[in-house]
């Protein structure tokens, strides 16, 4: 395993991580918190251990989508509140992909919740917990300077391709079926197209938890 850069001071403080400048300028370490926040943090409280969980998710989500093809920030954990990360230039643009109507896109249309949409649906959200992150379009991203056409681009076949090769529309995996359950956090993305030429772009998207049901046989492996 290649050499742990040291970590040095903490530059930024956010919802659910903290992030620490390390001796090598391209790589950061980011620690995570056990603070909890709702409704873009104007409620908060704490979750005893949260932090570890969510650093050991982030793993796995994170590994999933680089077998993918999906190329992300991630260079590995250090330990368990801990991973070490790309450095990256930040685009505020947060990505749902949505495949079965529910939550604000069933409120907002006035449409129950549960139907199956015949393709995915792909949102932008401006990252702005004092604006509660408001619904955007990709002329807003252009006009405003939050990301360029190319970024947003490839935003959407990452997002897509991500949809499509690490979880699909229907719960399922491999021909079995499992149960899906909604999550509401979001993984923190950024890619690097040749040793040479980084995209310094960043997103959220929305995913679900898949768990087993009566009929997943013994060897399904997500």
């Amino acid at each position: 395993m290649e050499g742990t850069p040291e970590k040095l001071d903490m530059f930024y403080e956010g919802k659910a991580k903290k992030l620490y400048s390390t001796s090598d300028s391209d790589l950061v370490i980011a620690y995570f918190k056990d603070d909890a926040t709702a409704f873009n943090a104007k409620k908060r409280g704490t979750i005893e251990d949260k932090g570890r969980v969510n650093n050991r998710m982030s793993e796995l989500f994170f590994t999933l989508l680089e077998r993918a093809g999906v190329r992300t920030h991630f260079v590995r954990r250090l330990n368990d509140r801990e991973m070490l990360c790309k450095r990256l230039q930040i685009i505020p643009v947060e990505v749902v992909v949505r495949n079965i109507l529910a939550g604000s896109l069933a409120k907002r249309l006035g449409r129950e919740e549960g139907e199956v949409l015949p393709r995915p649906v792909l949102e932008y959200y401006f990252k702005s917990d004092p604006l509660d992150d408001p619904l955007i379009n990709a002329d807003h991203a252009l006009v405003f300077g939050w990301a360029t056409a190319g970024e947003l681009r490839q935003i959407d076949a990452l997002a897509l391709k991500t949809n499509d090769d690490v979880f699909d529309a229907h719960g399922k995996r491999s021909g079995e079926r499992v149960d899906r359950i909604p999550v509401g956090a979001g993984l923190n993305l950024g890619y690097q197209l040749t040793p040479f030429q980084k995209l310094t772009a960043h997103y959220e998207f929305k995913y679900d938890a898949y768990f087993r049901d009566a009929t997943t046989v013994s060897s399904f492996v997500i």
